[in-house]
């Protein structure tokens, strides 16, 4: 639909390319909403399968839904530690896969979640 909208934009038909560069950007909202739905299905079934609440599989996540799924169970675990009169440190298990399923089998959720967790000063 943002292509059809450009042909018409180039075209000199402004009013009929603003209409489908709305309704792609609609689409695209409606695109976002179902994966972010999908990759909340995703965690809750991993984590009922793994049964550990130290560790995080976000096999089969787009990076934009990894990095912020990383973040809630990092904040979770470290306020479970502010919680705790006895730990000091937690071990957690963080699972991105090799990327086989990614362009040319390169991880692209490994190198992202390493950068939050560094600028997280996470160890």
């Amino acid at each position: 639909m943002y292509e059809k909208a450009q042909r018409y934009y180039q075209n000199g038909m402004s009013e009929v390319a603003r209409f489908y560069s709305n309704l792609a950007s609609q689409q695209t909202g409606y695109y976002e909403r179902a994966n972010s739905l999908a990759a909340t299905q995703f965690l809750d079934e991993h984590s009922k399968r793994l049964q550990d609440f130290n560790t995080l599989d976000l096999h089969f996540l787009f990076v934009k839904e990894a990095i912020p799924s990383l973040d809630v169970f990092i904040d979770r675990n470290i306020n479970l530690l502010r919680l705790s009169a006895t730990k000091h440190t937690e071990y957690l298990q963080i699972i991105t896969g090799r990327g086989k399923n990614s362009p040319n089998g390169i991880s692209k959720i490994r190198p992202a979640v390493e950068a939050r967790l560094k600028k997280r000063n996470i160890r």
